[in-house]
């Protein structure tokens, strides 16, 4: 499976960083050099990231990755998280992301643990819980879209939104997490983004059941 690929190149990567790229996916000459700067900034950071455009099979430009994004620089655990839980969304696109290997020592691999298809963020939010987090606003990454990416079958399809569905999970298992270990946000912003979030994954949830 993809997440046992990525658990075993996590397992036998020798160096300090760690970055998986994925095959259909290409990186801008100066991307290593500019995370690993930013990776550098502060020995409390446990992965970077950046932007990255969406482009077709012929790396034709479409847009920008994603919709949302934090300021630029280092970024707290409790800036991390909440912008992440205020705007319901993975703000991590994995082929962006350089991990330090100590976060992997610390929080453990990729896991399946509320969807197969949202494991790498998984993995981010609970480094987010221990370490902080840098963003650089450029793209540096061309992320390509194709008929067979997992992004393709897990979120765009309407009858299947897998992707969605195991986002809205994700989310609501960190603020279970954050309300429980009391740390990190204050209580009632994560009981309010609770309530959001479930009111959302209902939402969604209504109308794949009208569409069946």
């Amino acid at each position: 499976s993809v997440i046992e690929a990525w658990n075993r190149c996590v397992e036998i990567a020798s160096g300090d960083n760690i970055l998986i790229l994925g095959d259909d996916d290409r990186l801008h000459p100066s991307f290593l050099a500019k995370s690993l700067e930013a990776m550098k900034s502060s020995d409390d950071i446990g992965f970077t990231f950046t932007h990255a455009n969406k482009t077709d099979l012929k790396w034709t430009v479409q847009r920008l990755w994603g919709y949302e994004f934090p300021r630029e620089g280092h970024l707290s655990s409790a800036d991390y998280l909440a912008f992440t839980l205020e705007h319901e969304c993975c703000i991590s696109l994995a082929s962006t992301v350089l991990v330090r290997k100590q976060v992997y020592d610390s929080v453990g691999l990729y896991r399946a643990e509320f969807g197969a298809n949202t494991f790498d963020f998984n993995v981010y939010l609970r480094a987010a819980r221990r370490f902080s987090a840098y963003f650089l606003p450029e793209v540096l990454v061309d992320y390509r879209l194709h008929p067979a990416q997992l992004t393709e079958l897990h979120w765009r399809t309407p009858v299947s939104p897998a992707g969605k569905i195991s986002t809205y999970l994700e989310l609501l298992g960190l603020a279970a997490t954050l309300m429980r270990d009391q740390a990190v946000l204050d209580t009632s912003f994560l009981a309010d983004r609770a309530f959001s979030i479930t009111k959302h994954l209902a939402d969604l949830l209504a109308t794949l059941y009208t569409t069946l």
